[in-house]
């Protein structure tokens, strides 16, 4: 899950990367908008920059959020012994995950102890 969310949220900066590279492209290319006015191609070009913009709105939190649960996940299963049997310690890892919500905003806060 970790994996995933990492690519996602890489794929997702790419786009982002490619909407600046875009949107600057056809604001600077004198065919497409000059004087700061587009064509109908400019605003074509800032329409369809403006699309992968969206998608890269999505895609880096969304992987953040993937690549967060997989660490959660990790850390959640470091105490797992697999089923083997107990040697009686009680040295395993602990994670809390809680809600936190206020007037601005919300969240969650995570601790762990090792």
């Amino acid at each position: 899950m970790g994996t995933v969310g990492v690519v996602v949220a890489a794929i997702g900066g790419v786009m982002g990367g490619l909407v600046l590279s875009d949107a600057s492209d056809a604001e600077s290319d004198a065919a497409l908008c000059p004087n700061q006015v587009c064509t109908a191609a400019g605003r074509e070009a800032i329409d369809s920059a403006e699309g992968k913009a969206m998608v890269a709105n999505i895609m880096i939190p969304e992987g953040a959020a993937a690549a967060v649960g997989g660490l959660v996940m990790i850390l959640i299963g470091a105490g797992d012994d697999g089923g083997a049997a107990d040697d009686g310690s009680d040295a395993a890892a602990r994670i809390s995950v809680t809600p936190t919500a206020g007037p601005y905003g919300g969240g969650l806060q995570l601790r762990a102890s090792f």
